[in-house]
């Protein structure tokens, strides 16, 4: 799981502190402008970006870590749908998952357990450690005939 930026707006996706804008603040004939968003020229531009493509989103982690309760087949049916789209990064998904698809075949009825609480955090757990937060390695390779 990265973060997503939009490199085309660059320095532009990050906001200034509130209250810090005046630092950036510059005059022209048509006034005085305060930036609201980060811009070439300031002095930690670039680490400030740098550590922010290198970083991922906090508020997505937590977003994971902190999913409601689940009650419902809908509710279950959502956490896996979401689950899934990372599969192949989480070793043994399927068999960490299984008594979570257990609850969806038709015409079991719906009973909580705390297997199923635990399968739950495994997967949560899973979303915060390596390796799926994990930059990719971009040297040079040769793939085998």
């Amino acid at each position: 799981m990265f973060t997503k930026l939009d490199l085309h707006a660059g320095y532009n996706n990050i906001c200034i502190k509130e209250g810090d804008e005046w630092k950036g603040a510059f005059i022209t004939p048509q006034g005085l402008f305060k930036p609201t968003v980060m811009f070439f020229g300031m002095t930690n531009s670039p680490a400030t970006f740098q550590a922010m493509m290198d970083g991922m989103a906090e508020n997505k982690v937590s977003a994971v870590l902190n999913w409601p309760k689940i009650d419902s087949i809908k509710a279950l049916q959502q956490f896996l749908g979401f689950a899934n789209f990372y599969r192949q990064f989480i070793p043994g998904y399927s068999k960490v998952a299984q008594p979570l698809f257990d609850l969806l075949v038709k015409g079991i009825k719906w009973r909580w357990t705390d297997d199923h609480d635990k399968a739950i955090n495994q997967l949560k757990e899973c979303f915060k450690t390596q390796p799926l937060f994990v930059q990719p390695d971009v040297k040079p390779f040769r793939m085998p005939p």
